[in-house]
């Protein structure tokens, strides 16, 4: 549609000089008063022509199914990546929050929170916790502090227990 566009305005203006350009070549008098009027309708027809045909592929006049159709496919992409990117910083703000969490409490953690989509909206859905687990539950102590971080997440984020995997570094 838009070659069609630039294709139609290339032409107007082409027309629009060579008229000019022959107005000023013209002597004055009535050849040139003939000759103004002349431009005139033939420019006013160069402009006219997709409204009157329809061989440019400029779809003016025609199928508004056809530009109902384009909207919605293009307001449900550009919704689809704003949801992607409304999750993708909803994401980086949990995995940070839980990160700044773990730190707080003597925990190396990083975590990779996953969304699922709800009337448009993301909602913190699954958390992984990627760890040295091994090493980093020795004690009672440690554990305890775990639960705890466990259980902020669950509070904080909606995200319950069952939902929080542990995963080795």
């Amino acid at each position: 549609m838009l070659s069609g566009v630039r294709e139609w305005l290339k032409s107007v203006m082409i027309i629009t000089i060579l008229i000019s350009t022959a107005e000023i070549l013209m002597p004055a008098g009535n050849i040139k008063k003939i000759w103004s009027f002349t431009g005139g309708l033939i420019l006013l027809t160069a402009l006219a022509g997709p409204f009157i045909n329809n061989n440019n592929n400029i779809k003016i006049t025609g199928d508004y199914n056809y530009y109902n159709q384009e909207v919605t496919r293009r307001r449900t992409e550009l919704e689809t990546r704003n949801q992607k990117a409304i999750a993708d910083k909803t994401a980086e703000a949990c995995n940070l929050w839980i990160e700044n969490r773990a730190r707080e409490m003597g925990f190396d953690i990083q975590a990779e929170t996953g969304f699922k989509i709800e009337n448009g909206i993301p909602i913190p859905w699954e958390v992984i916790l990627y760890a040295d687990w091994e090493n980093l539950l020795l004690n009672l102590n440690d554990i305890e502090r775990l639960e705890n971080l466990k259980n902020q997440i669950a509070l904080e984020l909606g995200i319950p227990e069952e939902r929080q995997t542990r995963e080795n570094k």
